[in-house]
């Protein structure tokens, strides 16, 4: 998630250190808590798909929690070891630290938390990178913790976590069994099935299946009842169909073999323009407009693939984006 969840997060997880010197303990729960995402400084210009290997890699894993709590530790035990011992530096540090990787696998992007045991990308699609209902009430439920003295109000971050990524789930399954009806209206044979909730919210979902060879892509409103917003279709090829157009072994293979991995095989080949774009970000999320991709040179196998982003969202597509949130030209299922 983004930053500033993953701090109030860990700093919640490390709330019963509070005893004294809390605004400390803030100071290194909220950095551990964001610590892992330093695996951003591992780049390269010449590979762009460097950085997207390694963030969410290593440094997210549930093996790696013990050692990136000490590294933290280290580090403020270095100016604070007059006030705390090194002992409780690093409970504060472990406790916030081991947040960070459960609560990206509640997303879309994919985090290795098994690694080095394994590879998969884990994503539950439970709640968007950002969430502003989720982040902002609890920061108010936890400076309410930390600054009033009864002991119920103690427990209210760790229950409202507990009780949003419940209402996550309740809402992931509505849009499932929203998806399903649309599917046997249809009368297809789904494949694969992605359920994940568009940007800022747990009431509008962007919803991927696949049948006979195609993305079917559309949106799930869930805000009152289910609305299945209509959406546009894709051609999917497998991973051996795409990678079968470039020289095996070649530079510009291994790129695509890892934006494939990285995308979970969800990726769009665009033959006629030398993109593969990821499908399961899109601003709007019945929209085939993918977020980012990759562009090749199909004569230079040696040289690696360019990144490219279409981060720019102007009125048309908020408009846009809020009408479905609306339930606008959507239908009821």
């Amino acid at each position: 998630m983004d930053p500033i969840s993953q701090a109030v997060v860990g700093v919640t997880a490390a709330r019963s250190q509070k005893k004294n010197n809390y605004l400390l303990v803030i100071l290194i729960a909220a950095s551990a808590g964001m610590a892992p995402d330093l695996d951003v400084l591992i780049s390269s210009e010449k590979n762009p798909l460097l950085s997207i290997e390694y963030h969410r890699h290593f440094t997210h894993s549930f093996f790696f929690i013990p050692f990136g709590a000490l590294l933290i530790a280290a580090f403020y035990y270095l100016f604070l070891k007059n006030k705390f011992t090194f002992k409780r530096i690093y409970l504060i540090s472990f406790l916030a630290y081991s947040t960070h990787g459960l609560l990206d696998a509640c997303t879309s992007y994919g985090t290795l938390l098994f690694w080095p045991f394994s590879n998969e990308r884990v994503a539950w699609n439970l709640i968007s990178v950002v969430d502003p209902v989720f982040t902002v009430t609890l920061i108010l439920f936890l400076a309410l913790s930390f600054f009033l003295k009864k002991r119920i109000f103690y427990f209210l971050p760790i229950i409202w976590i507990l009780l949003y990524f419940f209402l996550c789930l309740i809402q992931k399954n509505r849009a499932l069994n929203a998806l399903n009806g649309l599917i046997n209206s249809r009368n297809h044979i789904p494949t694969q099935i992605l359920i994940k909730p568009s940007f800022g919210n747990i009431l509008l979902w962007r919803t991927i299946y696949v049948h006979e060879n195609k993305f079917y892509i559309d949106a799930v409103n869930t805000s009152k009842f289910s609305y299945f917003c209509n959406g546009t279709t894709l051609i999917k090829e497998t991973p051996n169909e795409i990678l079968q157009n470039f020289k095996k072994n070649s530079v510009l293979y291994e790129d695509v073999k890892k934006f494939i991995w990285f995308s979970s095989g969800y990726v769009y080949f665009d033959k006629k323009n030398n993109m593969i774009s990821d499908i399961r970000y899109a601003f709007i999320p019945n929209s085939d407009k993918a977020l980012w991709g990759i562009k090749f040179n199909a004569n230079n196998y040696k040289k690696h693939v360019e990144w490219y982003s279409k981060n720019n969202m102007d009125n048309k597509v908020s408009d846009r984006f809020f009408s479905l949130i609306l339930g606008e030209n959507c239908t009821k299922i």
